[in-house]
């Protein structure tokens, strides 16, 4: 038997949602029975819900950092331990600069000097360095002069960086690099690549940890396969369903809210493995049911989530998805952006497509070739090395197609439950007379 379809499991919640409330209304005496019990059990709050769920700044050190314990343990291995550079990437929105800042405060812990910097779009290979050297206690450098410069006057080399290692007053020392990939000068991926061979080869006590958006190593550090032995890529995966629940339980008990089964569904369903999109489902959650007084976050507060997060996208991805599907009159765009959306992904984010013909299915739905080669073109899936898997490349218009498809199956489900309300009203009216 084929499995129902990702949109119509969450429909099929939604009813369960909405029947559960349904059967609470149309019996309130044990409504009123139970309230007493909820309200002792009711989680007492000891954060607020913006303080909790940060879909718009990394998480600090203060807060815990749900996932990323295999990728924090690898981290700190390369780094203490093994001598090793480390490149950790992921598209935008997995946490990485969160990860960032835990690997920091884990390592100053351990007596490690770590130093940062994030990258702009005009920083060069002078401004970063002069950066890093710049955020140094000046205790560490030693100089006989005691005012002599740090770093040398004029354009930097890789050989000005491993003398001034060597001049470090501490056993090691951790630069790192924050959203390196907005760095556009070629030249100085290059002359860093060419540093850390050069610190690698002559053992010199500073380490580097590159941060930045991309879909592979080469993308972020360029074609240097000479320093490829020196370097420990960190890929960030997709979370999974058991962490992104895990976030909304534990957060839910510091707001002194709880998230039921049904509603931690949806956002399972919603956020399809992204840190950014569960924080941000958790919040407006969050404040939707604290709004109305309540403990429990429940249907009301899912569709006024999704009127307001389809509300609160930015112009451009309505204007966007209007485009590609004229707005929304190409039947086959739309259903072809539904597949990808819902698609199985593997915990790097990639889907898997075949073609046959004129035909490609993906997710056991057939959707033309022609739709997938536009979105193909206009960057919206990118292809990988394998033919078979394609990446997404545009995920907020996937979550914004996510939304649409399901404001619309919300209100099919909410029609319905409205028309079972009130048979079963006729039914109570019925057995009373």
């Amino acid at each position: 038997m084929r499995r129902p379809s990702f949109l119509a499991r969450l429909a099929e919640a939604w009813r369960s949602l909405f029947g559960s409330a349904r059967r609470t209304e149309l019996r309130p005496e044990m409504s009123r029975a139970r309230s007493p019990a909820a309200a002792r059990r009711a989680p007492r709050p000891s954060a607020s819900a913006t303080e909790i769920f940060t879909p718009t700044r990394p998480r600090t050190a203060r807060r815990k950092l749900v996932g990323r314990a295999p990728e924090l343990a690898r981290i700190l291995d390369a780094l203490r331990h093994d001598g090793a550079h480390v490149v950790l990437y992921s598209e935008r929105g997995r946490g990485k600069t969160s990860l960032a800042n835990l690997v920091a405060t884990k390592l100053r812990a351990g007596g490690i000097v770590v130093v940062r910097h994030a990258c702009e779009a005009d920083s060069d290979y002078d401004t970063i360095f002069r950066a890093l050297a710049a955020d140094l206690p000046h205790t560490l450098v030693a100089s006989a002069a005691g005012e002599e410069q740090w770093l040398p006057a004029g354009p930097l080399r890789p050989q000005d960086i491993a003398d001034f290692a060597n001049r470090l007053a501490c056993p090691q020392l951790v630069c790192i690099i924050d959203e390196f990939d907005r760095v556009r000068d070629e030249g100085t991926r290059t002359r860093l690549a060419d540093t850390i061979k050069l610190l690698s080869d002559t053992a010199r006590p500073v380490q580097f940890m590159i941060v930045g958006v991309a879909a592979t190593l080469e993308h972020i550090i360029g074609q240097h396969p000479s320093i490829q032995r020196n370097i420990v890529p960190v890929h960030l995966p997709l979370l999974s369903d058991a962490e992104i629940t895990a976030m909304l339980v534990d957060g839910g008990r510091e707001i002194g809210l709880t998230f039921g089964q049904q509603v931690i569904l949806f956002v399972l369903g919603l956020a399809r493995g992204m840190p950014y999109m569960a924080q941000l489902l958790g919040l407006r959650l969050s404040q939707s049911a604290l709004n109305r007084g309540a403990g429990e976050v429940d249907a009301t507060d899912l569709a006024l989530c999704i009127d307001r997060m389809i509300d609160d996208a930015q112009s451009g991805i309505g204007l966007r998805y209007a485009e590609i599907t004229s707005g929304a009159r190409d039947r086959d765009m739309v259903l072809t952006l539904r597949a990808v959306a819902t698609a199985p992904q593997d915990r790097f984010g990639c889907l898997q497509a075949t073609r046959d013909g004129a035909t490609a299915t993906i997710d056991r739905q057939r959707v033309s070739v022609a739709s997938v080669d536009r979105l193909l073109d206009g960057g919206i899936l990118q292809p990988t090395a394998d033919p078979t898997l394609l990446r997404i490349g545009d995920r907020p218009l996937m979550y914004h197609v996510l939304l649409l498809a399901l404001r619309d199956s919300v209100a099919t489900a909410a029609e319905r439950a409205r028309a079972d309300r009130a048979t079963d009203l006729q039914s109570l009216g019925a057995a009373a007379d």
